[in-house]
């Protein structure tokens, strides 16, 4: 599978079905799907984010693609915040956005504390 950021539901049960669940990240990228973007819904819709990637082409593997370190620190408040103010009265929210903040604090992909560290989310 390719990895997505965020996956839904359905992609932790096939990985928990299955004896070995593989990401594929020697894969051509693809511009424009779900790598690097998802959905949630905001007040009964769809709300459509994308993390900030840079110098994304159709002509790189998965493993070749990084965040935009610029971009991240205001991009990943923001989602944040707009995570918290639509599901914070949400039952099991708490560990959750736990789940979520420890996620956004990982080091940098592409940064020198992950150096060769592949896009895999």
């Amino acid at each position: 599978m390719h990895p997505y950021f965020f996956p839904y539901i359905g992609y932790y049960q096939m990985a928990a079905a299955v004896k070995r669940f593989l990401f594929y990240d020697d894969v051509q990228y693809i511009k424009g799907g779900h790598i690097a973007r998802n959905k949630l819904l905001i007040n009964g819709k769809e709300w459509l984010f994308t993390v900030q990637l840079s110098g994304t082409s159709p002509n790189q593997l998965n493993q070749d693609v990084r965040l935009d370190e610029g971009k991240w620190p205001h991009w990943k408040d923001k989602f944040l915040r707009t995570i918290d103010q639509n599901y914070r009265k949400a039952e099991n929210y708490a560990p959750v956005a736990n789940c979520w903040r420890r996620s956004c604090k990982c080091p940098m992909i592409g940064s020198p504390a992950w150096p060769s560290a592949p896009f895999g989310w």
